[in-house]
């Protein structure tokens, strides 16, 4: 859908698809951006090291890595061992989570209406947080601090922000 949208506008946007470790950008680009708590379900710091030393290999001179993550914050006191329940007219969810340490694994049983029943899936997810410092270790040498942000604005992280924005800039 992105992709049609950047289309329809005129814009030639690179979109891909493919396993962050081994990625391939098929030649330099100016600016990468990361979101939707993609680098959050990279669980081992060498996999995190690695993707970044992948983006370091495409991303040219002083260009831009943008991307989010969710915080320790979020996993220790949000997330937790907690159970969320989301009922909508198109789907029923219940969403558990066991944490151990800075990694959560998360159950969603989701259950969408069809005809007078519903269809039931499940979905496993594991997610880790990483503390700026281990970002900036797994960053080192290929990519310089620019600015940390609060979710969804250009405030300074607090002690409670669940969401980070990273801006980047390639050395």
């Amino acid at each position: 859908m992105a992709r049609e949208k950047a289309a329809e506008e005129g814009q030639d946007v690179l979109f891909l698809c493919q396993d962050m470790r081994q990625l391939d950008l098929y030649g330099t680009v100016d600016t990468a951006v990361c979101m939707l708590d993609s680098l959050s379900h990279i669980l081992h710091t060498e996999d995190l090291r690695e993707i970044f030393r992948r983006l370091g290999l495409f991303i040219a001179p002083d260009g831009l890595l943008l991307f989010d993550v969710n915080t320790p914050y979020k996993h220790e006191r949000v997330l937790g061992n907690n159970t969320f329940v989301y009922d909508t007219p198109d789907v029923y969810c219940v969403w558990q989570n066991q944490t151990e340490g800075l990694t959560t694994h998360m159950t969603l049983d989701l259950f969408v209406p069809r005809g007078g029943n519903y269809a039931r899936t499940t979905e496993q997810i594991r997610e880790r947080a990483y503390t700026k410092q281990e970002i900036e270790q797994a960053a080192c040498g290929k990519f310089t601090l620019l600015a940390v942000y609060d979710d969804m604005t250009f405030e300074q992280p607090k002690e409670q922000s669940q969401r980070l924005i990273y801006v980047m800039k390639k050395q």
